[in-house]
């Protein structure tokens, strides 16, 4: 049984690990970085944690707070790869998922000098919009085609990567056209100073949306690293012939979906079974008793599924 433990979670690490990132804000329950402790905080208002049908446990922001993370995220960086979840409200066009940075001026008065790497889900034209910016010029990267434009109320995954002397970014499973271009300064010459969740360094508002899972690595991330990291869950699991795991109200899902399941195993994330089961039906509905992180085991047929779920209120 330990051999056996040892072979999943090998298999599970290998794509979760072995690109490790520097800093992870998994955004369940709170702010905690829980690589590189550089935890967040929030505004008294407009920042909460939800329970999203889609993605678990998620950060919410409603338009009037937003999260500052600490400074410094890219100190002697020469290669940089940010990724994030998020879900855009669509309620105003140039609101920030982040933006990391720095601004001279105050809240209510537009600066005369930002440095900043920032994404928006919709612009003044309507586009995903990209900026970076360290002490050189600025370089702006929208979306030219409308199969890459931000529908509000939906999830996307992002990936932002600085490579060499290059900018690619990633919506979901793909690189955007028109956001590869050269870029001559590294990030460790942005003055990230003021980094933020939902938030802009000019007078614009805040973002009124939710993320989820962001990560920083100070590395360029390949392209089957990131499509490793890109993983739907949830609803959008529901188009495909996979099983559907995930968790509300502190219970853990299992559903068939169209798929014959032989067994479901359940493990914590110091890798001790917690649960396991070849009784199955279709909707499982398990209760781990403790919440925390699980690594859920699924067996049809000759397939293996494995998912990480966050199990809490």
């Amino acid at each position: 049984m330990k051999s056996k433990l040892l072979i999943i979670f090998v298999s599970f690490l290998v794509v979760k690990v072995s690109f490790a990132q520097d800093y992870h804000w998994p955004l369940d329950t709170d702010l905690t970085d829980i690589v590189g402790a550089k935890n967040g905080t929030k505004t008294i208002v407009g920042v909460s944690f939800v329970n999203d049908a889609v993605r678990g446990q998620v950060l919410s922001l409603d338009g009037t707070g937003y999260v500052t993370l600490p400074v410094q995220l890219f100190k002697d960086v020469s290669e940089a790869t940010i990724t994030c979840w998020f879900n855009y409200a669509g309620i105003s066009v140039w609101e920030r998922v982040y933006s990391f940075g720095y601004s001279n001026a105050t809240e209510t008065v537009n600066p005369t000098l930002v440095q900043t790497i920032y994404l928006v889900p919709r612009d003044g034209g309507g586009k995903l919009h990209v900026t970076y910016q360290a002490t050189g010029p600025w370089y702006d990267f929208t979306n030219t085609t409308s199969a890459d434009s931000v529908s509000p109320n939906t999830w996307y995954f992002s990936a932002f990567v600085r490579e060499g002397d290059s900018i690619k970014f990633y919506l979901n499973d793909h690189i955007v056209p028109g956001f590869k271009s050269k870029v001559v300064e590294n990030p460790s010459l942005l003055n990230d100073s003021m980094n933020y969740i939902g938030k802009s360094h000019w007078i614009d508002n805040n973002l009124t949306g939710m993320v989820d899972d962001l990560r920083i690595y100070k590395k360029a991330l390949t392209h089957s690293e990131i499509l490793a990291l890109y993983q739907p869950t949830g609803i959008e699991d529901s188009k495909q012939d996979i099983p559907l795991i995930y968790s509300s109200n502190g219970m853990l899902y299992v559903k068939m979906n169209n798929i014959e399941i032989s067994s479901i195993s359940v493990y914590n994330i110091l890798g001790v079974e917690v649960y396991r089961s070849s009784g199955i039906n279709d909707v499982n509905r398990i209760d781990l008793k403790q919440h925390g992180i699980y690594i859920v085991q699924v067996k049809a047929g000759q397939q293996l599924f494995i998912r990480k779920v966050y199990v809490g209120n």
